[in-house]
Order: structure tokens, then sequence, then C-alpha cells
């Protein structure tokens, strides 16, 4: 817990904020819709690529966030 105290609390709260909004997308089910355009339509190789590009230019937590709520549906080498 003395590690945790010292954290700097506005970066906690940023990711939190950042996280939650990712959790809104995905309520509202524009992450449900992405999914479907880009796992669905351009296969899972290409969304990946899409995805690591996207993830290397914007702070990589909220696009995994983003990816794991998606749950699309890909085998385990493309995972």
């Amino acid at each position: 817990f003395r590690e945790v105290a010292k954290a700097e609390w506005d970066t906690l709260l940023f990711f939190f904020g950042v996280i939650m909004c990712v959790g809104g997308l995905g309520f509202l089910g524009y992450l449900a819709d992405l999914s479907t355009l880009l796992y669905g339509q351009l296969g899972p190789t290409l969304a990946n690529v899409m995805i690591g590009v996207l993830s290397a230019v914007v702070d990589n937590i909220p696009v995994m966030v983003a990816v794991l709520q998606m749950n699309p549906d890909m085998d385990t080498a493309q995972w």
C-alpha cells in the first residue's frame, strides 16, 4: 500500500478515465461495430496489423482495452 500511496493520482485518474471512456464506447455498441468492420470484413491479419499501427501512434493501454472488450473471433495463432 505504501507504493500505491506514492503514485501520482493525476496519472492514475487519467488512465481510469481513458478506460472508462473505452468502456462507454463498448456500452454504446461502437466497439462491436468496429469489431465487425475490422475482424469480420477485413480479416484478422489485416485488422491486427492496423491495430498494431494504431497502438504505435496512440497510447497502447486504451487500444488493448478496446480490443479485449471487442472480443473478436480469431484463432490462437492470431492472438
